[in-house]
């Protein structure tokens, strides 16, 4: 006949320990819900940048290189993606490094859940906005809202080009719109 769980050793043990694993619940609770309450703001928004920011690099390469025709069967990673999208000749090239530094930090939340964001993280972000915001003769913004202001920066710069290969060059893509683009812009 088969001992019950109350008779084995591991029930003695835990009965015998209840103090103990009692604190480590209580120790435990403490820290899940730190990572659950206090980092939903900087964790939160690094992820959501991050998705929107892909989800525009997608529809661009969509776009860019419509010779591809089943694009969801490409299994390509982020910097892979990133890889493809930067051209000298569009903003994107300008932008590559400042995408980078956003994978870069959310990389930094998916092997230590309660980063802390520091200044020096994104550092190519805000070097890239101070010029934008420098020509608009604005100020800066900080921390959280300057990483948001950057992802509408990239995703506006990505839709119109998606927009502007769409219009032009449908058919040719980027190679298409980037001819379309030197020609459109030529000094006479």
């Amino acid at each position: 006949m088969k001992n019950s769980f109350k008779e084995t050793k591991y029930f003695k043990y835990l009965s015998n320990n209840l103090d103990m694993i009692e604190q480590e619940r209580i120790e435990f609770n403490k820290k899940i819900l730190s990572l659950l309450n206090n980092q939903t703001d900087e964790l939160g928004l690094i992820l959501k940048c991050h998705l929107i920011i892909e989800h525009y690099i997608d529809e661009f390469l969509i776009n860019a290189y419509p010779t591809i025709k089943s694009w969801d069967k490409v299994r390509l990673t982020f910097n892979q993606k990133l890889e493809l999208i930067i051209n000298p000749q569009t903003t994107m090239g300008m932008a590559s490094s400042s995408i980078k530094c956003l994978n870069t930090l959310r990389n930094k939340f998916s092997h230590k859940l309660a980063y802390k964001i520091k200044e020096d993280d994104y550092k190519e972000i805000t070097q890239l906005m101070t010029i934008w915001y420098n020509a608009a003769k604005e100020p800066v913004p900080k921390g959280l809202q300057l990483i948001e202001k950057f992802t509408m920066w990239v995703c506006a710069n990505l839709n119109s080009m998606t927009e502007g290969i769409k219009k032009q060059s449908p058919e040719l893509g980027l190679p298409g719109y980037t001819k379309w683009l030197n020609k459109m812009t030529k000094q006479k």
